[in-house]
């Protein structure tokens, strides 16, 4: 079982995730994942930190024409077990933004993350991370 120090620290880790993309800071966001971690997206799989960072520049880049910006992640329901220095997480997703046309609010994509988790000398970290779109 984690304890209430260890599942904190997992809570921050997911904060720091959804910051990094937010903001597109391909370098921390990398650095939430182990040095060999994976990102299963819907449209491919990225495999350590430089295809990581590749991962968050080409998102950001296709931002610029996105049909929404501002957008922001936040994540809900999550679920946390381990012990010894490796976990098992879930969580919901909700992806937000603003109509570029409208300026109104949008939800931009649903879903949710499964992963793997384990604890470093950095601190915890995605080994693996799966998401799946509703």
């Amino acid at each position: 079982m984690l304890d209430a120090t260890a599942h904190l620290e997992i809570i921050d880790l997911y904060s720091e995730y959804n910051r990094a993309i937010d903001k597109g800071d391909a370098d921390n966001w990398a650095n939430t994942f182990t040095d060999d971690g994976l990102f299963h997206h819907p449209a491919r799989v990225f495999s350590g930190a430089d295809e990581l960072r590749q991962f968050i520049r080409e998102r950001t880049a296709k931002l610029t024409s996105s049909p929404s910006v501002e957008q922001q992640h936040w994540n809900s329901r999550v679920c946390l077990e381990g012990r010894d220095g490796w976990a098992h997480g879930s969580c919901q997703l909700i992806v937000t933004g603003v109509n570029r046309e409208t300026g109104k609010p949008c939800v931009v994509v649903r879903g949710n993350y499964e992963d793997q988790l384990e604890r470093s000398k950095a601190g915890w970290r995605f080994k693996k991370r799966r998401l799946v779109v509703l």
